[in-house]
Order: C-alpha cells, then structure tokens, then sequence
C-alpha cells in the first residue's frame, strides 16, 4: 500500500495542496480559508464563530478532534457537482505512478481504474476520504484495485490521480 495514494486523491478532488501533514491550527485556518469566513466554517462545525475564532488562535484547545474538522474542510473544498460525478461514475479515476505486477521489473502506467471499478467501491472511498479516515480510504481503494482490476499490482511511487 502507497500513503501518498490518497493524498493525491484529495488534491484531485480539491485542486488543492493534501490536508495530510496540517495540524489543527492549519485545518482550521485553511478552512476559514476555503469557507470565506469564521462565520462560515463555524457554521460549518456546528459551533460559534468565537468558539472557533478562539481554537484558531489557540486561546481555547477544540473540543472536536481533527479528523471532524478535516472533514468539514475535505466538503467544503469539493468543486459543486464534483463529488455527484464520482459517486455516479461520469468521472473516472485514473492513477498514475510507477507500478509492478507479480514480480516484473517495476514501469511508469495509467492505470484507468475508475474503468473496472464499480461506482459504488469509488463512492466509498471518497466517502471515507471525506469524513477524514485516510486509512480505510487508502484499504477500501486497494481492496477494489486488487478486486475489480489486477490482483497483487503494487505501488513503487505514485505520481498523480486525476479523474477525467
């Protein structure tokens, strides 16, 4: 399994540089950010714009853990319509990296694995991807890779996803 796989599928979605190595203070700014104002990302986080105003400067320590406010941040930055078109399967993700099957010597490809995989197996990665579990996000993709297009293909460096 390959970290960056999902990384790079969040900047795919995005269009933005991975939440991954962001702490609090950054999800939090970065989503004032995308949200346009406290008021927004407050709002966004089920709680007051002071309370999150506070958090932001560390005046106050969240109550609410990272993964739910990268959650929030993943939502708020998807393109309208984008995730609509995943989870029906007019967008197709395709991965490029350096990849080796059963041995062979390791070479650059595309693999069009949104071709194979059923719609729905890509939903729930992107559902996991955006409720903030990177791990079981990073599982279910490789699980439906092994099932639905090569068994046993393995990841030497992933170079880019995108869906087309």
């Amino acid at each position: 399994m390959h970290e960056d796989l999902i990384s790079h599928m969040g900047e795919a979605l995005t269009g933005r540089p991975p939440d991954t190595d962001l702490n609090m203070g950054g999800l939090l700014a970065r989503l004032v950010d995308v949200a346009g104002t406290i008021r927004a990302a407050a709002a966004m986080l089920g709680r007051s714009p002071n309370t999150v105003s506070r958090w932001r400067r560390g005046v106050q320590k969240p109550k609410i853990g990272e993964q739910a406010v990268r959650a929030a941040l993943r939502r708020a930055s998807l393109p309208p319509g984008f995730e609509k078109q995943v989870k029906n399967g007019s967008r197709k993700m395709v991965i490029t990296g350096w990849f080796h099957v059963s041995g062979e010597k390791s070479r650059r490809r595309s693999l069009h694995v949104g071709d194979h995989i059923p719609a729905r197996k890509i939903a729930n990665v992107v559902n996991a991807w955006l409720k903030g579990d990177d791990a079981r996000a990073n599982r279910l993709l490789w699980k439906s890779i092994d099932a639905h297009y090569t068994e046993g293909i393995d990841a030497d460096e992933i170079l880019g996803i995108s869906f087309r």
